[in-house]
This record gives C-alpha cells, structure tokens and sequence, in this order.
C-alpha cells in the first residue's frame, strides 16, 4: 500500500480468510492501536509480525485468546483453535502510529482524525462481511460517517453496540463494537452473544 492510502501497518489477513468463519463470513477485527518496544516497531509487517507471534502462534496473550474464542462462541480454547481462528479472519489497528509503551498512553486527537484514511483503505482491500470492533472507545472514535443503530445494556452497562461502517462509499458494512478484551467491565457471555447475533445477520442477508 503506498503512503497516500493511510496505511502505515500492514492488516494481517490470515491464509483462510477468502473462506471465513461460520459458514464463510470475511471476518475484520479492528484493535485500536500498537503499544510495543519490539525491534520491528517501525516495520509495515508489525501487525503481520504480533498476530503471527500471538495470535497463531502458541503464547496465550488474553487479547488474541478472547477474540479466538469470542468468534468460538466459547471457553477455554485450544492453541490450535486459536491459530485456526486467527488464520480465518483479518486484522488491522485503526491508529497508525505508536501510541506508546503501554495502555496507559492515549492516542491523541490528530492520531484518531489521521486514522480514518487508512481505514477506508482497508475496508475496500479486505472487503469484509461483518467487522468487530474491540474497545468502545475506539467505537465512538470511527468516522462519522459509522451510524450507531443499536445499544446493548446489562444491568446498566454498555455490553456493545451495532451498526455499519462505510466501505470506500458504495455500500455499508456491518459491524459490532464490544468492550475490549482486555477491559475493565469487559463480559465474555454478554459479548460472544452480541458476535453471535451479528455473525447470524450477515449469513442471513448473505443466503
């Protein structure tokens, strides 16, 4: 991809991902950004390289297990289904810059407005059918162009929302956002029902 696309990390797009989860469903799942001192910080193959290490390989990071086993729809998995999970599906951090060592550091406001080129770039690319945004910041974060349809609440908490994110103009593509992973409040029942849910309305409008 050149500079002018936006995209300064490469998605990962796993070997099987023309075929799908769940009955052919192009899964993209969206991370908001990198917080890493790896020796390949400034390499366009970081986000190749961190999906690689963690998600199809064998180390047990919460993030990667929990987004294996949310599209799972259950737990505990195994390293082999996580890898065969991660090789299924695509993934890309909308923030295109380091953002710092840790969680702690907060993209700031130019890095969220410079993302949403690189965005569009990857929607057109990985044409996905249904895209899973992890973190409801990062949610209230996309382009204004994303109309937020519908709230998911438990016992007065925002489990998640649904909606549609605008792919290069031409048509909408779903998408859910979920309380990160990793989060504080996050609920893996609660969530795994929302992908559910939404997993079953693309293969709906899809058959």
């Amino acid at each position: 991809m050149s500079k002018a696309s936006g995209v300064r990390f490469l998605p990962w797009v796993g070997p099987r991902y023309s075929i799908g989860v769940k009955q052919g469903v192009r899964v993209l799942v969206l991370g908001e950004s990198h917080y890493t001192r790896l020796k390949v910080d400034d390499s366009p193959e970081l986000t190749r390289y961190v999906v690689q290490e963690h998600g199809v390989g064998d180390d047990r990071r919460a993030y990667f297990t929990q987004v294996a086993a949310l599209l799972l729809g259950r737990r505990p998995i195994s390293n082999d289904e996580k890898a065969k999970i991660w090789n299924s599906i695509a993934f890309y951090n909308f923030i295109q810059e380091r953002v710092g060592p840790s969680a702690r550091y907060r993209p700031t406001p130019e890095m969220w407005a410079h993302a949403r080129r690189g965005l569009a770039t990857v929607l057109a690319q990985c044409n996905p059918h249904l895209v899973i945004v992890t973190g409801l910041s990062l949610w209230s974060h996309l382009p204004e162009a994303t109309p937020i349809s519908t709230r998911y609440l438990k016992n007065g908490r925002t489990l998640g929302s649904r909606g549609f994110l605008a792919n290069d103009g031409r048509r909408r593509v779903p998408a859910v956002g979920i309380r990160h992973p990793r989060g504080r409040g996050f609920d893996f029942d609660g969530a795994a029902r929302l992908v559910r849910s939404a997993l079953a309305a693309v293969r709906r409008e899809r058959s």
